[in-house]
């Protein structure tokens, strides 16, 4: 088994998952989210091509690592397409949350009072309704894009897909951001990591509905930042 890979209730987590989550998103949305738990995951490449300073990635999904002894460059990605649904830890700071709601027009906070539970019926939802042939994976997001370490490491890193850092590392400037991610990697397809998906062959978003969480999910008000 990988280090730090855990897997529970079918779904593969980098580590134990939070107790609490939270997620800055549009009123309309929210309400979406809760009464009927739309959740609308993003293929990665969209994250990619979004020219959102705040929101927007042109390195999502693909991981950089550095040689300690040459100082060159190693990437790694995934050629399967991977989807994401983004939130963050409860304590992300009200600054970073106006940061966020300021840079898409948000004007709420959901809170997920039950990240385990919202994930098991994610899992459950995922099988349903997108196929037997795709793997859950979740975890916090690390901010050490371009970290260094030595040839025995990478090796083992590479040949063991460790902790999926094409999912969950990012750089040190999205530090605030505190993120968490529910994702899935779709094996049925292929996909260039460099490239944002064919519409037709690789749709760039997919919503799961995994049925009301109104008993695990609230709306709150965004922080006043005077």
């Amino acid at each position: 088994m990988e280090p730090n890979k855990i897997i529970m209730d079918a779904c593969e987590y980098n580590e134990s998952p939070p107790l609490a989550i939270v997620k800055v998103m549009d009123r309309f949305y929210a309400n979406q989210l809760i009464e009927s738990g739309s959740m609308l995951f993003s293929h990665l490449g969209v994250f990619r091509a979004w020219e959102n300073p705040v929101l927007g990635d042109k390195f999502d999904g693909i991981a950089k690592l550095k040689r300690k002894e040459s100082g060159s460059t190693c990437t790694i990605g995934c050629i399967n397409p991977v989807y994401a649904w983004c939130a963050a830890l409860p304590v992300i700071s009200p600054e970073r949350v106006s940061t966020l709601a300021n840079s898409n027009k948000y004007n709420c906070i959901v809170r997920i009072n039950n990240t385990r539970l919202m994930i098991e019926r994610f899992t459950a939802a995922l099988s349903k309704q997108v196929g037997s042939n795709v793997h859950p994976i979740c975890g916090m997001v690390s901010y050490d894009k371009g970290k260094y370490v030595g040839e025995e490491s990478l090796g083992e890193i590479i040949s063991s897909h460790e902790y999926r850092l094409d999912i969950f590392q990012k750089d040190t400037k999205f530090t605030e951001d505190r993120e968490y991610r529910v994702s899935f990697t779709d094996y049925r397809r292929n996909s260039n990591v460099s490239n944002v998906p064919n519409e037709i062959f690789e749709p760039k978003c997919i919503t799961l509905t995994i049925g009301n969480c109104s008993d695990i999910m609230e709306i709150a008000a965004l922080p006043n930042i005077s």
